[in-house]
């Protein structure tokens, strides 16, 4: 009953990972305070690395300083990157009418998600873990072991710290997206 709760549990947490993408659909033409809503987005992300897909093209442009206007969207496209020495094109600018995705990634906000989800994990998994331990008549064979609650709140918090540490970084490594798709409005 318990180890079955337990998956559950974790599969669980790890479906609610699967949220941790945010969409976001905006229709052209834009009003200011969309304007300014999709550049405080982009403004905030890593800009390191941030996808722009535009109607026409088979792929998506790397780039970086991504500036959305009314009548374009503004940025540096990447050149020859996969390289050790990725080289930036001057800025250039595309009609916003052309742009169909703004695709960027957030490390603090993927951090935080991964070591929810990795401290969540690592907690089902130090219980079923410790319960096992404490069935199999081991537990309290040394002087050092006081009582079975401390030793399961001790494998409890270690494996949430351990398993949330290990979610944080895989997080951080790959960032959290955050998609802007762009419709033209019904005519």
């Amino acid at each position: 009953m318990a180890r079955s709760t337990a998956i559950s549990l974790s599969v669980g947490l790890l479906c609610a990972g699967a949220g941790c993408a945010t969409q976001m659909t905006v229709v052209r033409p834009l009003p200011p305070e969309k304007e300014a809503e999709i550049n405080r987005i982009v403004a905030g992300a890593d800009q390191r690395q941030a996808e722009i897909t535009v109607e026409g093209e088979p792929e998506s442009r790397v780039s970086k300083d991504v500036h959305v206007a009314a009548r374009g969207v503004s940025f540096r496209q990447g050149h020859r990157l996969g390289t050790p020495h990725a080289e930036w094109l001057p800025e250039t600018e595309v009609p916003i009418a052309s742009v169909r995705q703004i695709e960027v990634r957030t490390r603090g906000r993927a951090f935080w998600q991964g070591f929810g989800i990795g401290a969540g994990i690592g907690a089902v998994l130090g219980g079923i873990g410790g319960a096992a331990f404490a069935a199999s008549g081991n537990l309290c064979e040394s002087s050092s072991c006081n009582s079975p609650s401390e030793f399961m709140a001790a494998v409890v918090v270690g494996g949430a710290l351990v398993a949330g540490l290990l979610g944080a970084g895989i997080g951080a490594a790959i960032g959290a997206p955050t998609t802007i798709e762009f419709k033209d409005a019904p005519r």
